[in-house]
C-alpha cells in the first residue's frame, strides 16, 4: 500500500464450504471425507514448499469446488 503495509489477494471461490456440508449431512462417511482430507494435505504440502504458513485452517476455510472434469 501507499503506506507500505502488506496485503494479499485472494480468489473468490464459489461453493460450499466443508462446514455448510457438514451442517447439512451431519457426519461425514469415510468415502466422502477421505478425498476432502487428501486434497487438503496437498493444498497444504504445496503452500509450505513455498514457505507459506494457513494459520486459520477449519471447516469454514476450506471450499468445495468442481474440478475441470465435473468431479
Amino acid at each position: 500500500t501507499k503506506d507500505d503495509q502488506a496485503y494479499f489477494v485472494m480468489d473468490c471461490l464459489e461453493g460450499p464450504s466443508v462446514a455448510d456440508l457438514l451442517e447439512k449431512k451431519g457426519r461425514l462417511s469415510l468415502e466422502d471425507a477421505l478425498p476432502i482430507f487428501l486434497q487438503t494435505l496437498d493444498g497444504l504440502e504445496h503452500a509450505h514448499k513455498k514457505r507459506v504458513v494457513h494459520r486459520d485452517l477449519k471447516p469454514s476455510n476450506l471450499v468445495l469446488i468442481a474440478a475441470e472434469d465435473g468431479s
